[in-house]
């Protein structure tokens, strides 16, 4: 995947900021902490995929009321040296 996972960032109407929910991921590194990334795979069963993160952008987006804005985009990667777990079919 070119882009790497993407990630909206948090805030849904207005120009997004980096209020405290998108200021630690885009510190977390600086603030001594690690991110991990986890997919929905179903009701109480998650993937992991690893330790992440590359940068963040600025877009043009509609926010919930249709009204363009600054959105902010993390575009993640995982870190070398982690591997996806694999899904086990078996599990309930």
């Amino acid at each position: 995947m070119d882009d790497g996972f993407l990630y909206t960032g948090e805030g849904q109407s207005g120009d997004m900021t980096f209020i405290p929910g998108n200021r630690a991921i885009r510190d977390h590194a600086g603030d001594g902490k690690k991110l991990h990334l986890f997919e929905y795979v179903r009701m109480g069963h998650v993937r992991y995929f690893g330790e992440i993160y590359r940068t963040h952008r600025i877009i043009q987006a509609p926010d919930i009321n249709g009204a363009l804005r600054d959105g902010i985009v993390f575009v993640l990667d995982i870190v070398s040296g982690s591997q996806p777990a694999p899904i086990d079919p078996r599990a309930p």
